[in-house]
């Protein structure tokens, strides 16, 4: 595509085949642990010329997958990359206003020194008692926290 993978917007998509299947589903996305075993998938070292999408290895839920990838028009607000570090909480001041329920939030992580652009962990994965990835919370019509696990190793920047 080339330009500035900052810029894109990726959707992964599994479907899980029937009978039986969840069809079309984002169930597990970017990873479950649940009794020692590591369902989902997720995607990760984004470029501007390619995206690598793995699953888990326990995985029964992304029997197909479909990613796509586009550039959408400029966003309202964007923080740029900012480093937090494991289990910090940042608070970015957006002002936009208006009624919360008509936005659409983006978040992705930047893992400087491995995988780079990615959504590891999305929302957060317990695993052998640790706690990786980060999310968003508490927003608000002029600010918004992100969140980042106190164990995480892939979201160095967010």
């Amino acid at each position: 595509m080339g330009g500035n993978p900052d810029d894109y917007t990726v959707d992964l998509w599994f479907w899980d085949a029937p009978p039986g299947g969840y069809g079309i589903n984002e169930r597990c996305a970017d990873g479950l642990e649940a009794g020692s075993k590591f369902y989902g998938a997720g995607w990760q070292r984004l470029t501007n010329t390619t995206i690598e999408v793995f699953r888990h290895q326990d995985d029964t839920l992304a029997d197909q997958i479909l990613v796509r990838i586009w550039k959408p028009d400029p966003s309202a607000w964007d923080s740029g990359w900012v480093d937090i570090n494991p289990g910090e909480t940042k608070t970015f001041a957006h002002n936009l206003g208006g009624d919360v329920d008509d936005y659409t939030i983006g978040l992705w992580f930047k893992d400087t020194d491995g995988i780079g652009i990615n959504t590891r962990c999305y929302g957060g994965l317990g695993a052998g008692g640790k706690f990786y990835g980060a999310n968003w919370e508490n927003l608000t019509d002029t600010t918004i926290n992100v969140f980042r696990r106190p164990d995480d190793i892939f979201a160095d920047q967010v």
